[in-house]
């Protein structure tokens, strides 16, 4: 494999708009779906903090493009155990992509050694009247449960 084909690369952006995406995990009794109002500065707010965050409690984190996946790895210490990531990206990011996770904690987390997830995201349209980039509807949600803002959210842990 040629040294550009690991290359680490920027993270791909979504398209701008509505996305439905649904977390698939072999350990929940059925997949959690939401809708997610997007745009290019909400991508950016969220990257932002997940670095921030990862240059705190991890001592890997690489994010590279290989063929047509991305791969996204990460070593980081959370509660007192070591926790070690790895996930496939694949899709455009204009109508559809996928995120497979498998991640081992060592020594166990809540009991877990291992776990691993798939998110599927496709995009709907434009966001609904009303709704502003970073409004997230949980759609498994308990009754009552309101929307909320991903934006406001990350700004609450940046204080």
């Amino acid at each position: 494999m040629s040294a550009s084909a690991t290359a680490e690369v920027s993270k791909p952006k979504r398209k701008a708009g509505l996305w439905e995406i649904k977390v698939l995990n072999p350990d929940l009794p059925k997949p959690q779906t939401m809708q997610v109002c997007t745009d290019e500065k909400t991508d950016d707010v969220m990257a932002g903090f997940g670095a921030d965050t990862g240059k705190k409690t991890c001592s890997k984190e690489s994010f590279r493009r290989e063929g047509a996946k991305f791969i996204a790895e990460s070593v980081c210490t959370v509660g007192g155990s070591t926790v070690t990531s790895r996930s496939e990206v694949t899709g455009d990011f204009s109508k559809a992509y996928r995120v497979e996770t498998r991640t081992t904690y060592s020594p166990p987390m809540m009991g877990m050694t291992q776990s691993s997830s798939t998110l599927e995201a496709s995009f709907v349209g434009p966001c609904k009247p009303g709704q502003k980039p970073g409004d997230v509807i949980p759609f498994d949600a308990p009754p009552g449960m309101p929307t909320f803002n991903i934006q406001d959210a990350l700004k609450m842990f940046k204080k």
